[in-house]
């Protein structure tokens, strides 16, 4: 029980220790909320340009990055995985990929 517990439960471990390290990150930087702070404020000007700066960087990002997912895909079957798994993998992928 405890072989097939055990990767399951590195594997958690390391979850959670990435979302500490991230939050640990992230939660220092000043300018992570501007767009809720600068709402907050009641400052709907400088709310109104974070947006836009944000999506001027999101747009031109995503689908750059969509594409790298959609080519890992076709590289799952050079790795010999299982096709059982593979197939599962595939559909979740191209599920969280338009989410």
């Amino acid at each position: 029980m405890l072989r097939l517990a055990l990767p399951l439960i590195l594997a958690e471990l390391v979850w959670l220790s990435m979302g500490i390290v991230d939050t640990n990150m992230v939660g220092h930087l000043a300018n992570s909320t501007l767009v809720a702070q600068s709402f907050g404020a009641g400052n709907l000007e400088d709310c109104h340009k974070s947006l836009w700066n944000m999506i001027y960087l999101t747009l031109p990002l995503a689908p750059v990055l969509m594409m790298l997912v959609e080519v890992s895909l076709y590289l799952l079957h050079g790795f010999g995985i299982n096709p059982g798994v593979e197939s599962v993998a595939e559909l979740c992928m191209r599920v969280l990929l338009w989410q």
